[in-house]
């Protein structure tokens, strides 16, 4: 507190000083080179009283994750504590330990905005989860789909891999799992043997993961899939379109529902012509024997939205291996 006030003391000082110096500089210094002066002495002040979250994270987060690091050289007690990382050549990592708590760092694809993005504690453990308290992070990631901790972990074990998934996440998760294609985005662990096990590109597990009861619903057994019926609603999305494009969340029926084992929460990928049929819609609406499913597309391309009517919808990945067919 007493170096806060410091600092605003220290900042209103300069404001007095440099008004004073503007009376006695030269006429031929510009008004303009002077206010620049004084908006740039004004701001540095200001950031040091109030640093931004970025300039917080730089300078809290090393210390942290250094304490997390030697405990973890130090003693490994628990089948959960140690380093994470997501597959790929720039990943998210997320390092945890029960004493020191965790950092999460993300590496850049271009090598020069790499940077801290959370750090917190550990305030409980269970057989699948962790509780976690979230002590410093970027709020504004909250609310996008970039990958963000909140005050559950789960610790889903698939093979010899251990996914550290947010309970936000655990949606997708699930469905990348049972699209048979797909890696699944979040941050893991390998505890097998193999020492040339890629961490970049690393191979899907077989068998089903051990997933928390509450998500269990959300795996399938067996690819469900249905024929899409009619195009429904196109629901304008005002925060993704701009002057030039307009974006829409169109809605579809399907006639595969509950008793097929279709849930909420699913994702279903549209049998239609390429590049869009890489692309899933959440099942947002399950009856018995129907469901309605939303797939994104922009004003271009609604011939191509229209044109999947009539045709199939799978939770099963269009480049899934046949063996998972």
């Amino acid at each position: 507190m007493k170096t806060q006030t410091a600092h605003l003391l220290a900042l209103s000082l300069g404001g007095l000083v440099a008004s004073a110096l503007i009376v006695a500089m030269p006429l031929t210094l510009s008004l303009r080179s002077v206010r620049n002066t004084l908006r740039n002495v004004a701001v540095s002040e200001w950031y040091s009283v109030f640093p931004s979250v970025e300039m917080r994270l730089a300078k809290e987060a090393p210390p942290r994750n250094a304490q997390v690091l030697a405990e973890l050289a130090s003693s490994r007690a628990h089948a959960w504590d140690g380093v994470y990382r997501s597959s790929g050549t720039w990943p998210d990592e997320l390092a945890i330990a029960p004493g020191a708590g965790f950092t999460h760092y993300e590496y850049s694809w271009c090598g020069n905005a790499p940077g801290w993005l959370a750090y917190g504690r550990v305030r409980a453990a269970h057989e699948d989860r962790l509780d976690l308290t979230v002590e410093l992070d970027y709020p504004e990631m909250h609310a996008s789909e970039r990958f963000h901790l909140d005050e559950t972990l789960y610790l889903v074990r698939w093979g010899d891999l251990r996914f550290a998934v947010p309970t936000w996440r655990m949606e997708t998760w699930c469905a990348q799992v049972s699209n048979g294609k797909s890696f699944p985005d979040a941050p893991f662990r390998y505890l097998g043997s193999d020492p040339t096990f890629d961490f970049k590109e690393p191979p899907r597990p077989s068998g089903t993961p051990s997933v928390p009861l509450e998500f269990r619903h959300l795996l399938v057994d067996e690819p469900i899939t249905g024929k899409i019926v009619a195009l429904e609603e196109w629901r304008l999305k005002s925060d993704w379109s701009s002057t030039e494009h307009e974006f829409f969340d169109v809605v579809y029926s399907v006639d595969v529902g509950s008793e097929a084992k279709l849930a909420v929460g699913m994702r279903l990928f549209a049998d239609g012509p390429e590049p869009k049929n890489r692309d899933s819609g959440r099942v947002t609406h399950v009856e018995r024997n129907s469901a309605r499913f939303e797939l994104i597309a922009s004003d271009e391309q609604k011939n191509w939205a229209v044109s999947l009517v009539g045709r199939t919808a799978s939770t099963l990945h269009p480049d899934a291996p046949a063996r998972t067919r």
